[in-house]
């Protein structure tokens, strides 16, 4: 928007009606679809340069939440409350934007309630031409010395400080031969922008009628996965792959909405290292006996899940032992499509139908512990996770009432993303979503 504005009176558009007509352009504005106000909260904190786990902080005050005993860190998440007019096929979009307190217009974003002063175009650098050894005379090549319009250029003082790119200061007040000016690596091209900004496609559906136990007032929490192919090093800055959430507290007779979403594209990063089809996320559940085991339960020691078919299904994903090719189940031929050990012939997509993946809760008061077969590779990375059953109010992460956790296979912000194509079931027609003009209840949904 900036270099059309820039493009068409060499001025920013102001944030001003009147201003922004003296300009030459046209003040439009849209009414919202919902009539709120946007929700402005603190994000989690995670330490710079890493997208991965958050510390989990107040959304209201950004103080720390110190984590209970067993606690595990866990992905930032926002918690959406599901409109009633929300339904089908819908878009989130998702922005990763940079704020320095350089300027004064982004000490919104510091801590305890500290403001800073709202800035329109006014408070701008007038439009400078590059220095006469800028490439293509761009501006932001400037450094405030051959400038020909150059008017917000200043050295580093008591009181100010150089608003411009890459610039050499002077710590003291000394002439030159008794001191040296220090380069700043400040692009100014990376602060105060948006880094990332990406959209995802998801479904709202009504809660389907035909699961048995699935009734008014059932508490469903989505379970998916995050990450991205690749050890430590590969898949930064985002996370190898895991479980998310991470931990889960159920009660008997809650739902899981498992959903495992994968790409068949993720590009070979110094060799992509992984299990199984060299371009492929897939996983699956088998149960273990504690979170030190890397070896599955025997399907008679399994108790986690209520019938064999169960097990079956989510340790095999889809996969039919009779067009396996037991010849290449081996380590020799990952990348071969019938190596069902390495759930290559799992579809990038299971179940393939959403509402196969509810699975009611059955198990008995405790904790179980599983993880995936194919990227559990104890020397890089450990997919596991635990469901504990009973005892609700162990970990403050746990899913709340009603909450729908969205996660899926996704590299975090700046990796290459993986399918995502969530299915959000709400609570059945004229229970909590979708019932005419009345009023009804919503579903709070974390993203």
């Amino acid at each position: 928007a900036d270099n059309i504005n820039t493009a068409r009176s060499g001025k920013l558009c102001p944030i001003d009606p009147a201003k922004c007509t003296e300009e030459g352009y046209t003040w439009k504005e849209y009414k919202g679809t919902t009539g709120k106000e946007p929700n402005c909260v603190y994000h989690p904190f995670g330490r710079d340069n890493h997208l991965g786990n958050y510390l989990q902080v107040d959304s209201d005050t950004g103080e720390f939440i110190h984590p209970k005993d067993g606690e595990s860190p866990s992905t930032a998440k926002y918690t959406l409350m599901i409109p009633e007019e929300m339904s089908g096929q819908c878009v989130i979009r998702m922005r990763y934007n940079m704020s320095t307190n350089d300027y004064p217009s982004h000490k919104y974003a510091r801590n305890k309630g500290e403001g800073g002063i709202g800035v329109d175009s006014k408070t701008s650098c007038p439009w400078v031409s590059g220095a006469s050894d800028c490439r293509n005379g761009d501006p932001d090549c400037s450094t405030g010395t051959n400038d020909t319009a150059f008017a917000c250029g200043t050295g580093l003082t008591a009181d100010k400080i150089p608003l411009y790119n890459r610039p050499y200061v002077n710590l003291f007040d000394r002439p030159t031969g008794e001191g040296f000016q220090l380069g700043l690596a400040i692009n100014t091209h990376q602060t105060g922008r948006t880094f990332q900004d990406r959209s995802y496609v998801f479904n709202v559906t009504a809660m389907p009628t035909t699961v048995e136990g699935l009734d008014k007032g059932k508490r469903v929490i989505n379970f998916g996965i995050r990450g991205r192919r690749g050890n430590i090093v590969q898949s930064y800055p985002a996370v190898e792959y895991d479980f998310t959430p991470q931990d889960l507290q159920v009660n008997k007779d809650d739902f899981l909405h498992i959903q495992f979403h994968g790409s068949d594209f993720n590009a070979a990063r110094n060799a992509n290292n992984g299990e199984g089809w060299q371009y492929s996320d897939r996983a699956n559940i088998v149960q273990s006996n504690n979170e030190g085991m890397n070896y599955p339960l025997h399907g008679s020691d399994i108790n986690m899940f209520s019938t064999v078919d169960e097990v079956k299904k989510w340790a095999w994903v889809g996969q039919d032992p009779a067009a396996c090719d037991e010849t290449v189940n081996n380590d020799k031929n990952q990348n071969e499509y019938k190596n069902c050990g390495k759930l290559n012939m799992s579809p990038n997509r299971f179940p393939q139908n959403p509402s196969e993946g509810l699975w009611r809760i059955q198990a008995s008061d405790g904790t179980y512990t599983f993880f995936s077969t194919r990227n559990n590779n104890f020397s890089n990375r450990s997919h596991k996770s635990k469901l504990i059953v009973g005892n609700k109010d162990k970990y403050k992460g746990s899913p709340e009432e009603g909450e729908v956790v969205v996660g899926s296979f996704a590299a975090i912000l700046g990796a290459s993303v993986a399918g995502l194509g969530i299915a959000v079931f709400l609570k059945q027609k004229g229970m909590f979503c979708f019932s005419g003009s009345k009023t009804v209840g919503r579903l709070p949904t974390q993203v």
